[in-house]
């Protein structure tokens, strides 16, 4: 108690210094005698009005469940719950609490200040940059509305900008975009269900990051990026947190051949399907949208996106990994394509499999080897008869493009395979033609004579 209330010289109030634990909900009254007197606090603005606590707001609180809150009460020492007309104990907190604010002098500026003002946060150090995306999750309590709503905004900016950024190498953008999903993973932790206008600011700006994270890898000879594949692991945990009807249709491919979506961000969403079926969090099925897609895309660029599928096909039934072999025999505009997708699937289930090299070149020339081995299986030789039938098909297609090209006649039209193919002619018919023999056994004898009259050098 301050001198002057001590004195007696001031008899209007009195001004005490009281250590309030802003961890725990606030007092709304005291009691003094038979008097209750509500208590206002200056400077306090962002408390909840549910549970009584300091750092959010309402519709963010974590505690609505009426028994979480009686609990809360009955916790705070000395707290008096004032009753409605009704006898009720509700209302126990309100906007009342919060004091009017006086003008006061500018204050330094804090660490959520920093955050909401992107032109300040960039002239922060990395590390530091880092540490309060991070705590953003925590530090985001304090604001509300459209302050939230433009934070968001500016952060997704922010990234975007980051794509032009000098200063910062490759591995600090990746890690700054790292720390932005934990973030964000963290927020819709503790996201509730009925604050639908906050998720979908969140997923806002999932968009925006997740249109920077790094495409897949065109080749195995690219290295491995360790930064990368820790990004891409923080974004796969936080998008398997996201709405799931807000997931599927961010990730859904087959209506995505406008200019509006480039071809490497349709295979970013074709991996991430991937990656999440893995998880858990969507059905094969929603990966299986995307085969058609996938199958008959050009093959710069796709590499990574296959091993990941293959990968993910590793994990589900039998009947499935042999329906996406038949579907991919089916030779499209970009056979190499397809056959690099059959060499991978047949190589990673059969009996060869430590043996081999995931590399594109080395998955076409052991195609006649892990095809013959796969299809020996007992659980692979149901589709034996049928996939051979297809290769057949698929073969003598290769053979008539190759001869076409050789004598520069040109494909009718419904046949054409797509011109950037060309180089890959005399490599493709030696391989398919070869697994054809290889397999000729499970051909009725009619198409045994149709290989036997194909002439490749």
């Amino acid at each position: 108690m301050d001198y002057n209330t001590t004195a007696g010289e001031r008899g209007r109030f009195a001004r005490l210094a009281v250590t309030v634990d802003l961890n725990k909900p606030l007092l709304p009254f005291i009691s003094i005698d038979s008097f209750v007197q509500a208590i206002k606090y200056e400077g306090l603005e962002n408390i909840c009005f549910h549970c009584g606590v300091y750092g959010h707001s309402q519709n963010l609180c974590g505690f609505r469940q009426q028994s979480g809150m009686e609990k809360s009460a009955e916790s705070s020492e000395g707290q008096v719950q004032m009753p409605n007309e009704s006898g009720c104990k509700e209302d126990l907190f309100g906007p009342w609490m919060v004091a009017p604010s006086h003008k006061r002098r500018p204050r330094k500026s804090s660490n959520t200040d920093q955050v909401s003002d992107i032109p300040r946060f960039r002239t922060l150090e990395l590390s530091l940059q880092s540490c309060l995306l991070s705590h953003l999750a925590d530090l985001i309590k304090l604001f509300s509305g459209s302050r939230l709503e433009k934070l968001l905004d500016e952060l997704s900016n922010y990234f975007s900008s980051l794509t032009t950024d000098q200063m910062l190498d490759s591995e600090e953008k990746s890690s700054l975009r790292s720390s932005c999903w934990k973030c964000l993973d963290q927020c819709l932790d503790e996201a509730i269900s009925d604050s639908l206008k906050y998720i979908k600011n969140i997923e806002r700006c999932m968009e925006v990051i997740f249109s920077l994270l790094p495409s897949p890898k065109s080749s195995a000879n690219v290295e491995v990026n360790q930064s990368n594949l820790v990004e891409w692991s923080e974004a796969v945990r936080c998008l398997a947190k996201a709405r799931q009807g807000w997931l599927l249709e961010f990730l859904h491919v087959s209506h995505l051949n406008s200019g509006d979506v480039t071809f490497a961000e349709v295979l970013k969403r074709i991996q991430a399907k991937a990656k999440l079926v893995r998880t858990g969090s969507i059905p094969m099925a929603e990966l299986g949208k995307s085969k058609s897609y996938l199958l008959n895309s050009e093959p710069l660029g796709t590499w990574g996106v296959l091993i990941e599928v293959v990968a993910t096909l590793q994990h589900v039934e039998g009947s499935v990994k042999r329906q996406w072999l038949v579907d991919a025999v089916g030779v499209s505009s970009y056979p190499s394509t397809a056959l690099q997708f059959i060499g991978l699937l047949s190589g990673s289930c059969c009996k060869y499999m430590p043996l081999l090299i995931a590399d594109r070149s080395y998955v076409l020339n052991d195609l006649p080897v892990t095809l013959t081995s796969l299809l020996s299986d007992p659980n692979w030789e149901v589709i034996a008869e049928s996939f051979t039938s297809y290769l057949l098909t698929s073969t003598e297609r290769i053979y008539s493009w190759a001869m076409k090209l050789s004598s520069d006649e040109a494909l009718p039209g419904s046949q054409a395979i797509d011109e950037s193919e060309n180089g890959m002619a005399q490599i493709l018919l030696p391989v398919m033609h070869l697994a054809c023999v290889c397999l000729k056994h499970y051909l009725p004898l009619d198409k045994q004579l149709r290989l036997a009259n194909m002439v490749v050098d």
